[in-house]
């Protein structure tokens, strides 16, 4: 995903959702440059930390902006609450908690007034349960990881409009079945340029890279979506397929 990505020879980018850290660490072992600038957008303050902690055993200097905090309801639900005015960049990685899928004109407000970004990425996004019980994204009716997923990347979509330089790229990585056919491909990207509809993007390419799915215990597994074809997919075997979107 990084080695992709070099192609392009960001120096700024806005990555979604930082994991455990290690596509951070793909990104500047990669890249291989001093002057890199990341800013990473996390809802799950434990992947920050985690992030944070791994990046940090390297000598990587990284910044967290804490701004969210849990507001518990009845029936085990909850809201969440987002603070202003604490938004900065303090150093060449920082770590932001955001939600990329609550209304946070604080967020938007912040990244709409610093310089623009060369490369967003969005990898292999995912989240935990309880984000079903979050009120603030009830209006969402997300009813499964493939909602989910589809709300973040349509909503990233409409972000990187706003936010990329003429040239950028938006690159996209999801799991899923081994797009192996010309009917596979043309479907993904179809329902990539479909979600780019609402902006300028020019979805460009589709590549993909065969892969097995790690046996580890603390990981977002990959479950089987059924497509708007109401065709079940063949997981048998997987792969990382990767979609990238240039900013004209």
């Amino acid at each position: 995903m990084a080695t992709r990505l070099k192609a392009y020879s960001p120096q700024r980018i806005l990555d979604i959702g930082c994991g455990d850290g290690s596509g951070l660490l793909a990104i500047l072992s990669i890249l291989n440059s001093e002057e890199i600038t990341i800013l990473s957008l996390e809802e799950n303050l434990e992947c920050i930390n985690i992030t944070a902690q791994n990046l940090r055993s390297k000598g990587l200097k990284v910044s967290i902006i804490n701004r969210m905090h849990v507001i518990p309801k009845t029936n085990n639900k909850y809201l969440l609450g987002v603070e202003s005015g604490k938004l900065f960049e303090t150093s060449s990685i920082n770590l932001i908690e955001s939600d990329i899928l609550l209304s946070d004109d604080d967020l938007l407000s912040f990244l709409m007034s610093i310089q623009c970004f060369d490369a967003i990425t969005i990898w292999l996004i995912g989240t935990h349960h309880l984000r079903n019980e979050c009120e603030n994204l009830f209006n969402l009716k997300i009813k499964s990881s493939f909602d989910y997923r589809l709300r973040v990347q349509n909503q990233v979509y409409v972000l990187a409009d706003k936010l990329l330089r003429s040239g950028g790229v938006l690159q996209i990585i999801d799991r899923g079945e081994v797009p192996d056919t010309k009917l596979l491909r043309e479907g993904i990207l179809n329902a990539h340029k479909e979600q780019a509809s609402v902006t300028d993007f020019e979805v460009s390419s589709l590549d993909y890279m065969i892969y097995d799915e790690p046996n580890v215990s603390q990981k977002i597994t990959m479950q089987p979506s059924i497509g708007s074809s109401g065709r079940n997919p063949d997981l048998s075997r997987t792969a990382m397929i990767c979609i990238e979107s240039i900013k004209p």
